[in-house]
């Protein structure tokens, strides 16, 4: 008998535990979708769209009141509450505003659901701890920022015009760190309050014109339909991706950022609204010491900020949206930008690991590109490896401001734009030719400028056939008329389509080619217009002819005084034949 007690006992233990267990798997799993636990202790499922009564008032709620009851209006009517009974996430809420402030100010349907008015979030979790919370329209949460940080174990959820409002506390950022947050069509998540919520939401006219930074941090999905925004700072941290199909938007900074280990997309979905981020200052896709190969995706929706920063780490970069009102500037692995109106405007970018691909436009809608705008004297748009840039403006122009440099240390500069090309002074373009790792095949050294079309495949061809002995078929009048200086090495070319020059002045402008190709091409009465530019091209290997027939068929002979430095243009190399 004494055996099977203890057979009992023993089992009776391994139960429990094993429910204790469950239990904490359960609340382990914010991803999961579910609220959480029903309410037990101080732990809350602050559900205020529910009328299940799913919340017990503890004599801890009446404490230092003195009383043994609370009369609260629901739909209309009185009713009476009392210490231990169950009652709605919207009936508790009112119980706790008439016992701490004598009134209520949430208003209550006659199933006890919140259906408007306001109430703070920092008088209901204390003391207590938010499993979940889903504000209904029409119902504002005011969260003063307290403590450094408050914690939502699942879900956060704003239903369509629904409010969260933060404002000013002892600390100067609302930090939220939640496992999913859903913001619903036309709901708020803000720190911005204006005269209009004021007027909405007396508690709210103190802090008119309050300057406060949000900060969120969420572990599963962050989806947002309605508005989030902040009065200062705003930053989005994820562990998965963020879904905008409303507004992200900061009167100071956007950065949306994620685990360094992990893919990040920023999806700026349409849902009949476009998606829209937007910051007076900046918008910042991850912190600037981001270092990580994974990968950052931004597609659809509006960009709009002073500068976009793009900290891409060593990972490939795509940004591929409607349009980006701003400079986009940064560093990445790879990049790829496309915007399909206005004009895509790039400052200093670039990259470690691959190429950098600018795009605008489509045949239907006219878009343009601007490089360096602002006329940064120190600006870089650099492939530093490896790596094609492309710039295509399928519906427009392409601009380049006063000092650009691109440079590619081992591929091509191709430049193509449906409408003009022009540029102001002190521009440089340096494109670099490499040998491919384990074999003889060289790669890049060409720069390709084409007016008035999209798509060409003509420097590929031309670059087949290098290193070959210099040539060119523009003849030195030309040069001249197109003002062109042109120093060159052994090797090379030098192709102007129409052979004229026709629609292209460089004012002044200087062609060095130590190998590889330069291409300027002209169509259909589109120009090249730049203010005394400097084109690089180099190969790194040497031309020497076998004898001076062949020299001689190439149009040219090859003197060699002893003198050459490679990579320096001198005044030996070629003595055309006429």
């Amino acid at each position: 008998m004494k055996a099977i007690m203890s057979l009992v006992f023993l089992v009776a233990c391994l139960l429990l535990l094993l429910s204790m267990l469950s239990a904490a798997q359960v609340d382990a799993r914010p991803c999961d979708g579910g609220l959480g636990h029903p309410n037990r202790g101080k732990n809350f499922i602050l559900d205020l769209s529910s009328s299940t009564d799913s919340i017990r008032l503890s004599r801890q709620v009446f404490h230092k009141t003195g009383l043994d009851q609370v009369t609260i209006t629901e739909g209309g009517i009185d009713k009476i509450l009392r210490p231990n009974d169950m009652v709605s996430a919207a009936e508790f809420i009112a119980a706790k505003q008439v016992l701490l402030d004598g009134s209520q100010a949430i208003v209550l349907d006659g199933n006890g659901v919140a259906t408007g008015g306001n109430f703070s979030v920092n008088e209901v979790i204390f003391p207590g701890h938010l499993s979940s919370m889903v504000i209904p329209a029409e119902v504002a949460g005011i969260w003063a920022a307290d403590k450094p940080v408050y914690n939502i174990t699942r879900v956060l959820q704003l239903l369509p015009e629904g409010l969260l409002i933060g404002v000013t506390g002892k600390k100067d950022a609302l930090t939220l760190r939640m496992g999913s947050l859903d913001v619903g069509s036309l709901a708020k998540l803000t720190t911005i309050v204006t005269p209009e919520l004021a007027n909405m939401f007396n508690a709210l006219s103190p802090n008119v014109g309050q300057t406060l930074d949000l900060n969120l941090f969420t572990q599963c999905a962050c989806n947002n339909a309605g508005e989030i925004s902040a009065s200062g700072n705003l930053l989005i941290n994820t562990k998965t991706n963020i879904v905008n199909s409303g507004t992200i938007s900061s009167l100071q900074s956007v950065t949306l950022t994620g685990d360094p280990g992990r893919d990040l997309s920023i999806i700026n979905a349409v849902n009949n609204v476009n998606g829209l981020i937007s910051a007076v200052d900046d918008i910042n896709f991850r912190l600037p010491n981001f270092s990580a190969s994974s990968a950052l995706n931004v597609a659809g929706g509006f960009l709009n900020a002073s500068h976009i920063n793009v900290n891409g780490g060593n990972g490939p970069a795509t940004i591929d949206v409607v349009e980006i009102v701003g400079t986009v500037q940064g560093r990445a692995g790879s990049a790829a930008i496309t915007t399909v109106q206005g004009t895509l405007d790039v400052g200093t970018f670039t990259t470690s690991r691959g190429g950098i691909t600018l795009t605008a436009g489509t045949p239907t809608t006219e878009a343009n590109i601007a490089i360096n705008s602002d006329n940064d004297p120190n600006h870089l748009l650099a492939a530093t490896k490896v790596g094609d840039i492309q710039i295509t403006a399928n519906n427009g122009d392409i601009t380049m401001g006063n000092s650009t440099t691109i440079s590619t240390a081992g591929g091509n500069i191709i430049a193509l734009a449906s409408g003009d090309i022009s540029g102001g002074t002190g521009i440089t373009l340096t494109a670099n030719g490499v040998k491919t790792h384990g074999n003889d095949n060289l790669v890049g050294g060409g720069i390709h400028l084409g007016a008035g079309l999209t798509s060409s495949n003509e420097l590929v061809t031309l670059l087949a056939s290098q290193p070959a002995p210099f040539s060119t078929n523009a003849s030195p009048s030309t040069l001249a008329s197109i003002g062109v200086t042109l120093n060159h090495g052994a090797t090379g070319l030098l192709r102007l389509i129409p052979d004229d020059g026709t629609g292209m002045s460089l004012n002044n402008g200087t062609i060095n080619i130590n190998g590889g190709v330069v291409l300027l091409q002209t169509v259909g009465g589109s120009t090249i217009t730049i203010s005394g530019p400097t084109l690089n091209t180099f190969l790194p290997v040497s031309y020497v002819a076998e004898t001076p027939a062949m020299a001689a068929a190439q149009n040219e002979s090859v003197v060699d005084t002893g003198d050459d430095d490679p990579g320096v243009f001198d005044d030996e190399v070629v003595a055309a034949n006429k």
